[in-house]
């Protein structure tokens, strides 16, 4: 069973590093299958995710290492850095205070600058949104995506903004960005067909709202 294992994970390696993506995910998930507390597999699948975009399976990868081993410096950071770009980023400051914990003198502890400038902007952002001062919520949302460049929740939430300042170009950018993210997301796609529907682009608004 043993050089099974290690058969397969030298199979997945040489999978992953030929872009043979779907074929390397296929082995980890055996790998795991039969080493489910190795920690490292599951940080490996996590790369294989990260690839095909799907940032919350990689994430679920993530929590799963952490769970088998809190202190995996390599690891911590990574989800660290993970909650950030999904603009999670009150979680991504707590990963780097773990990570101080266990190591004061990682150089990637000052990430946690990164993660409050982050959290702090989408607090101000949601406090303008709920007052309906667009424009300042907008500029909010982007300078917390200076950090959290893949976050459906923001570019939601930049979207709406966009809808109410009457900028429907803007709003279908944003939501056609959440949707290949998230092509199940409904809210992106209820949005999507309004501001079609109020660009005149009748047909196009009707697919959206079929979907």
């Amino acid at each position: 069973e043993t050089v099974n294992v290690g058969k397969l994970r030298s199979s997945a390696e040489v999978a992953f590093s030929k872009g043979e993506i779907d074929q390397a995910l296929k082995l980890w998930e055996q790998v795991i299958e039969i080493e489910p507390r190795n920690e490292n597999n599951f940080f490996k699948r996590y790369r294989v995710y990260i690839r095909q975009q799907k940032l919350r399976e990689a994430l679920a990868d993530l929590n799963s290492a952490l769970e088998i081993n809190p202190k995996n410096e390599n690891i911590l950071v990574s989800r660290g850095k993970l909650h950030l770009k999904m603009g999670k980023c009150f979680d991504a400051e707590k990963d780097f205070l773990l990570l101080k914990g266990v190591n004061p003198n990682h150089k990637d502890t000052a990430l946690r600058e990164d993660a409050h400038s982050c959290y702090e902007a989408i607090a101000e952002s949601d406090k303008a949104y709920n007052h309906k001062q667009w424009a300042v919520a907008r500029d909010y949302i982007n300078h917390a995506m200076r950090y959290a460049e893949s976050s459906p929740s923001l570019l939601m939430r930049r979207a709406w903004c966009y809808f109410f300042l009457e900028d429907q170009y803007e709003s279908i950018s944003d939501t056609g960005k959440v949707l290949k993210m998230e092509s199940d997301n409904l809210e992106a796609l209820e949005l999507r067909g309004r501001s079609y529907y109020i660009l005149g682009e009748f047909d196009t608004a009707m697919n959206h709202y079929r979907k």
